[in-house]
C-alpha cells in the first residue's frame, strides 16, 4: 500500500456517477429506479454498465465479466464516482480479475456496502485509495424512510 492514502476528486453536481453488479443481479428493478432518481434529483448524471434488470441467477454476470463492467466504468473519463447497485455474494471472486494499476492511475470514488466492503478494503489495500462505505443504488431511496 502507498505511505498516504490517495483521495479521489470531489463530485460537483453535474458529474457523472456509474453503476453497475459487482455480485448478485438487480432483484427489484423500481428501487433501483427509485435510487437512479435520488441521484439525479441530487444533480448528477447516471451511465449504466452490464445488466440492470432481473435475471436468473446467483450473480449479475460472470467474474471477469463483472470487473470488465467496473473497469469500463472506472476507465471512462466521464464517470466520476461508481456506484453500486447492490451488494450481496461475488464480490470477493472478481478480486483476481481486477486492475489495481488502473484504479491508482485514476482515482474514482467507489461507493456501496456488505459484500461491496472487500472491493472497498482492497482498494485500499492494494491502490492505496480511499473509498466510501455507504448506500447502495437499490437502497438510496429507502433511506428516509420511518423504521415500522
Amino acid at each position: 500500500m502507498p505511505e498516504s492514502p490517495v483521495l479521489p476528486p470531489r463530485l460537483r453536481r453535474g458529474d457523472t456517477i456509474g453503476l453497475f453488479c459487482p455480485a448478485g443481479p438487480v432483484r427489484d428493478v423500481q428501487r433501483l429506479h427509485s435510487g437512479i432518481k435520488v441521484i439525479e434529483d441530487l444533480g448528477f448524471k447516471i451511465k449504466l454498465r452490464g445488466p440492470a434488470e432481473p435475471r436468473d441467477g446467483y450473480l449479475a454476470d460472470s467474474d471477469a465479466r463483472r470487473a470488465e463492467h467496473l473497469h469500463a466504468l472506472w476507465d471512462d473519463e466521464e464517470v466520476k464516482a461508481i456506484l453500486a447497485i447492490r451488494g450481496g455474494f461475488g464480490c470477493l471472486r472478481m478480486i483476481e480479475h481486477l486492475d489495481w494499476e488502473l484504479f491508482r492511475r485514476q482515482p474514482k470514488w467507489l461507493i456501496g456496502f456488505s459484500d461491496v466492503t472487500i472491493l472497498l478494503n482492497s482498494l485500499l489495500h492494494r491502490s492505496g485509495l480511499v473509498s466510501i462505505h455507504g448506500p447502495v443504488a437499490t437502497s438510496l431511496a429507502q433511506g428516509d424512510e420511518p423504521n415500522q
